[in-house]
């Protein structure tokens, strides 16, 4: 797998490095991303009526996959940035991309959860593992979201404790 390894070896290396990029809402990203990505080839697998998830997965995998980067960009930017007015600007960009990520895993854990018994028996554990991907990225959103509600004393309590449960709805951490 020297095609991957090579490239995402460096990803990993500047995450393990006391940077601000990438950090915790990257790698929210990259979770619901690679979810996303598993759930589609196991719904391509099992061979059921699944075409209307395909677009779906790859459209919300496309909107997601530049916060990869993003997310790191603007947290260096914020760190920065002196005028308070443009740093409140930054913040809230960030915030909403938090949101977006978890929202966007709420559809996605909602949308499969319907359709997981029509999955191929042989791939029900793949299909975990997307889910609970895409269901990392949420919580690791909830919890980004926390913390900068701690660093930078902005009010999420409503956005937290609304995505808090919503997860606990849709959460697949019981027997599968």
């Amino acid at each position: 797998m020297k095609r991957y390894s090579d490239k995402f070896k460096i990803y990993l290396e500047d995450l393990s490095q006391p940077t601000p990029q990438p950090g915790g809402g990257s790698v929210a990203s990259l979770c619901f991303c690679v979810g996303t990505s598993l759930i589609e080839m196991v719904l391509k697998f099992s061979k059921g009526n699944f075409k209307d998830f395909f677009s779906i997965l790859k459209k919300e995998r496309k909107k997601i996959l530049p916060l990869i980067d993003l997310d790191g960009k603007l947290f260096s930017q914020i760190i920065k940035e002196r005028s308070l007015q443009k740093k409140k600007y930054l913040i809230s960009k960030s915030q909403k991309n938090l949101i977006k990520i978890g929202e966007k895993s709420l559809e996605i854990l909602s949308m499969i959860k319907k359709v997981k018994n029509r999955v191929k028996l042989s791939l029900k554990g793949d299909l975990e593992i997307g889910l609970r991907l895409v269901e990392l990225a949420l919580f690791a959103c909830i919890k980004n979201l926390q913390a900068n509600q701690i660093m930078f004393k902005v009010d999420n309590r409503e956005t937290i404790n609304n995505l808090s449960k919503k997860f606990k709805k849709v959460s697949i951490w019981e027997k599968f």
